[in-house]
């Protein structure tokens, strides 16, 4: 096996990033849906032809690619069908996943059961760790100052 060569695009989510950044909005619309058999940094992207998926889009990804990596790359669609997901179906798998997990947590199985038709409809997690969320610390106790007739009292 050959090394990687030295370019930013070492996987299929560098792909993304690198449209994304690009701003080829239905681009990357289309590469998370495409679902990829194989990808090598090498410059071989093989993937699972969809009616989904533009007609053009070999003929958009490939000058693309090779402008930021300076090598040239075989995109083409696998012989035969393979089971593999999208990065679209594997995110959708996992936000299911993750519902599933919340709808065990014992406090929410309680509360699902004395409200039947509640619906969980978002799970937000936190980005800090800290604890405290949006929450605006309380001002400390200010002392008083000194009235100017003891601090005379004080200074002699």
């Amino acid at each position: 096996a050959q090394a990687a060569p030295a370019h930013a695009l070492q996987s299929f989510e560098d792909v993304i990033a690198l449209v994304s950044a690009e701003r080829i909005v239905e681009l990357e619309l289309a590469l998370d849906r495409m679902k990829v058999v194989h990808f090598s940094a090498n410059g071989d992207l093989v993937f699972v032809a969809s009616q989904d998926l533009p007609r053009d889009l070999v003929r958009t990804l490939r000058p693309l690619l090779e402008e930021h990596t300076g090598i040239e790359w075989r995109i083409r669609a696998a012989n035969e069908p393979a089971q593999v997901e999208s990065l679209a179906e594997r995110r959708q798998a996992e936000r299911a996943r993750a519902m599933d997990e919340l709808r065990r947590q014992p406090f929410v199985a309680e509360a699902l059961k004395h409200f039947p038709d509640a619906k969980i409809t978002k799970v937000i997690h936190p980005t800090d760790d800290s604890g405290g969320g949006d929450v605006a610390p309380f001002p400390a106790k200010r002392t008083p100052a000194p009235s100017p007739a003891r601090k005379k009292e004080a200074d002699r």
